[in-house]
């Protein structure tokens, strides 16, 4: 293979080559004035097997995609970015509207409405990832599982969109097999997944990252994709983590699955992942150790521009946990976790963690509201007839791989 940068006389060096398969990489750096090169290497389009073209304008961008509008039948790796404010659309005739050779595809930061169009004559593909998809490259759940229909190949999936329109499912029940998707990589509205999980199956599937990037309601179709999949024994630990700007659910053992909330307030962030742990509820019937976190919140528990949630909302969130034996809080969760568990008197004092026996606190002050409220909580479970322990330690190390690692490893069941 040959490779040819920007910076490649084409026109005067390939002649001494003989005709070997021509790899073109355009990068953000490369002056205008040696757009030249890769148009002239894009002219040998027979030849062409790989392309990656990285832009911060989109003239250039544009440029250069007005030279990719005849077919590229060895085209077997395609990658286009674009890390400018406004993001081009890419013409519906791009590559002739064909990629029979076509294995991977990225776009990144790019609108193509044609998108599913181009998939359709791309049978061979193994690897489909689009990041950052504006508005204007909007494809609709629909139109993305009925490209998905003909690819039995594909094996990994990445969706990732920066804002998505309102969009109402069609009635269609139609699901696609994906006989071959290992790994899938969604960031966008719960909507959106729900639609999509609505249509897909994937039998073999072992790794998942889901951010949803809005409040979340419910999550049904989303855990009949994951029911409909092959897996070994269930997570035995799971790891809730609020920060500023998101929550994180991880499941201890498997670091092949981690789903996130993005959401700016510590409220939004407790109602959601309480939609999301009643609708896996089934995948933590076994959880007995449940590790609450704060990584970052706000110090300042009056602070104006931040909603706390509510103990109904943090009561909401345990519901699903009827398993779990050991809890442990982190300092900056202490107060809410505290004053949540606090509520629960008399009767009501085993409706949430009826198995729970011992609580570790990272910072367990001799004195103060948070031991009270905790003892007060200890000591209505020992009138129930469900005595419990409580203890300063630090937490268990977890060490999930992040979100956008997509590593093959064991999968959780349920």
């Amino acid at each position: 293979m040959v490779v040819c940068n920007c910076r490649t006389p084409v026109r005067t060096s390939l002649g001494i080559w003989p005709p070997l398969p021509l790899s073109i990489r355009h990068d953000t750096w490369d002056p205008d004035r040696e757009n030249e090169n890769t148009i002239a290497a894009l002219k040998l389009r027979d030849r062409v097997s790989e392309i990656s073209i990285n832009c911060l304008r989109s003239s250039v961008l544009e440029r250069l995609t007005a030279a990719m509008l005849e077919p590229f039948p060895a085209l077997a790796s395609l990658y286009l970015g674009y890390g400018g404010n406004i993001a081009p659309v890419l013409p519906e005739a791009i590559l002739g509207g064909s990629t029979p050779s076509l294995q991977t595809i990225v776009l990144a930061g790019i609108a193509f409405p044609a998108l599913p169009k181009l998939l359709l004559s791309a049978t061979r593909l193994v690897s489909i990832r689009l990041w950052r998809i504006p508005i204007t490259g909007y494809i609709s759940p629909e139109a993305m599982a009925t490209c998905l229909v003909a690819l039995p190949d594909l094996e990994d999936l990445r969706i990732e969109f920066q804002a998505c329109p309102d969009h109402t499912s069609s009635s269609s029940s139609t699901r696609v097999i994906l006989p071959s998707l290992t790994s899938f990589h969604f960031k966008g509205v719960s909507k959106y997944l729900e639609n999509l999980a609505a249509r897909i199956d994937a039998p073999i599937i072992q790794t998942l990252s889901i951010t949803f990037s809005d409040v979340v309601v419910g999550i049904p179709q989303f855990y009949r994709f994951l029911s409909y999949a092959e897996r070994p024994q269930p997570p035995n630990q799971v790891m809730v983590e609020f920060d500023y700007w998101r929550v994180d659910l991880k499941f201890i053992p498997s670091d092949n699955f981690e789903l996130a909330i993005r959401c700016d307030n510590l409220a939004g962030q407790v109602s959601s992942m309480a939609a999301v742990c009643r609708g896996l509820s089934p995948l933590l019937s076994r959880v007995e150790c449940l590790n609450l976190r704060g990584k970052r919140l706000p110090s300042d528990p009056t602070w104006q521009d931040y909603t706390y949630p509510t103990n109904l909302q943090w009561l909401g969130l345990f519901h699903p946990f009827i398993t779990v034996e050991s809890l442990y809080v982190s300092k900056k969760l202490e107060p809410f976790i505290a004053s949540a568990l606090e509520e629960l008197t008399g009767e009501h004092a085993t409706t949430v963690f009826p198995k729970l026996h011992t609580i570790f606190l990272e910072e367990l002050q001799p004195y103060g509201l948070v031991r009270e409220a905790i003892e007060a909580f200890v000591a209505a479970r020992g009138l129930s007839d469900c005595p419990m322990t409580l203890q300063q330690r630090l937490a268990p190390v977890f060490d999930p791989k992040p979100d956008i690692t997509l590593s093959p490893c064991s999968w959780p069941a349920w």
